[in-house]
């Protein structure tokens, strides 16, 4: 995933469920959650909706919280990603309030509920949720851009781009890029955002 092998994750992630339902372990759930999200990114949402249907139908029954709250995370992820804010904060709510969960393993929802409270447009809450807990450097420019501290947000996702090209990490890359071009466009740079579009659509491969 991280390296934008999307299709060869998808390959995985098959394999990975297979292995688990022959066990009978639970954790197919959490596979088939992960292959879902994979087909999201790749734009194949039908297929996503029905792989996150079957496994909603029997994920409330699992002991494991740790499988229902992954269940959880992955759908209230992609629709974070497909900007449906509203449904991925109540996917990312209920999948932490599993009794025996740690804090630890809670901190990962509070951390994408900042950005979809965000995006809901509260930015107070957003703000809040980012003091009291861990939230990566893209979410915290997403709301120093909303407060209009723009080149603020624009130093932290070149940061975060420094980092994703040292360690191979093309899919922060490429989305790291994709809102530099945004954030750079709104501030009226017009060469440097085409520039910065011009690497985003190179970080992607073709099949991708």
């Amino acid at each position: 995933f991280q390296v934008v092998g999307i299709d060869e994750g998808i390959a995985a992630v098959k394999q990975a469920r297979q292995a688990f339902e022959r066990d009978s372990n639970p954790a197919w759930m959490v596979a088939a959650s992960v292959h879902a999200q994979y087909l999201v990114i790749k734009g194949r949402h039908r297929e996503a909706a029905a792989l996150f249907d079957e496994v909603s139908g029997v994920v409330q029954e699992v002991a494991d919280p740790e499988v229902f709250r992954s269940a959880m995370f992955y759908a209230g992820w992609c629709q974070m990603l497909m900007r449906d804010p509203i449904e991925a904060t109540r996917l990312f709510t209920i999948g932490m309030e599993r009794t025996g969960l740690s804090p630890h393993q809670r901190e990962r929802n509070f951390e994408c509920l900042a950005l979809t409270e965000l995006l809901a447009g509260d930015l107070s809450r957003a703000k809040a949720l980012a003091a009291e807990h861990r939230v990566i450097p893209t979410f915290r420019s997403s709301i120093a851009f909303r407060e209009g501290n723009w080149e603020a947000a624009i130093e932290m996702h070149l940061a975060v781009l420094e980092w994703a090209r040292k360690t191979g990490h093309r899919w922060d890359e490429a989305n790291t890029l994709s809102i530099l071009f945004e954030n750079v466009f709104v501030t009226g740079d017009l060469e440097r955002a085409t520039e910065i579009l011009r690497q985003a659509l190179s970080a992607y491969e073709p099949s991708d």
